[in-house]
């Protein structure tokens, strides 16, 4: 499996609750993982989802954890960067998702006129 990565900024939910500790845990374990709750933890940052958000760059988790920082990280009180990487195969109950594929299965064919693309926010 591939390495990830989850950026975790000064008083963010995952600087708060170490993943090294308690492991990455969803906020919302119980709640169905259908494909709307997916876009809304993507589009509009709900945190209180199934889904725990990864990326496969390592600068894109850096950014996330300077720019979500309410203070500048410093030595002494540093911002994060996890790395992840699965066992594989995969533990029993764990799914890793491309959004994109999950949303993309949704979508009706594009229309023949009109705009080739669908969102719900600017």
């Amino acid at each position: 499996m591939p390495i990830f990565y989850r950026g975790a900024g000064i008083d963010t939910y995952w600087y708060l609750n170490n993943p090294v500790e308690i492991g990455f845990v969803a906020r919302a374990p119980g709640v169905a993982p259908t494909t709307a709750r997916l876009m809304q933890h993507i589009s509009r940052g709900t945190n209180n989802s199934p889904f725990i958000s990864l990326t496969l760059s390592y600068a894109v988790a850096r950014d996330y954890a300077l720019l979500s920082s309410p203070e500048i990280p410093t030595p002494s009180k540093p911002a994060y960067v996890y790395e992840i990487e699965f066992q594989d195969p995969l533990p029993s109950g764990l799914k890793v998702l491309d959004p994109v594929k999950e949303v993309v299965q949704t979508l009706p064919s594009p229309p023949t006129i009109g705009p080739a693309y669908q969102h719900d926010g600017s």
